[in-house]
């Protein structure tokens, strides 16, 4: 429903481990954001580990993302079917920085 798909279970598994490692890794993290910038110096294979768990959150997600937003740019989906949380993000735009929309990075 998120991604207005019905996606294949090997799908749904990698989305849930690469979820699950993210989520997992939130408080090894927490001490990157007491100094930001400084922490990216002293924590540095800590900031690469966070920055690969991202990576790899984004090579699982933002290709469904990207296969859905096409979808309803060529009017393939059903205007009965549930709208996705995907399509609600691609219709957001912020005020705060000229009416742009999302980029792929901030949906995913």
């Amino acid at each position: 429903m998120c991604f207005g798909e019905k996606l294949e279970d090997e799908k749904i598994r990698e989305i849930e481990k690469v979820q699950r490692n993210l989520l997992m890794s939130v408080f090894r993290f927490n001490i990157l954001n007491i100094w930001p910038k400084l922490g990216r110096i002293i924590f540095r294979k800590k900031w690469k580990e966070l920055i690969g768990i991202r990576e790899d959150q984004d090579n699982v997600l933002i290709p469904i993302i990207k296969t859905r937003l096409e979808k309803v740019m060529k009017q393939e989906v059903q205007d009965d079917a549930v709208v996705a949380y995907v399509d609600s993000l691609a219709n957001l735009k912020l005020p705060e920085e000229g009416n742009r929309k999302l980029s792929d990075k901030e949906m995913g």
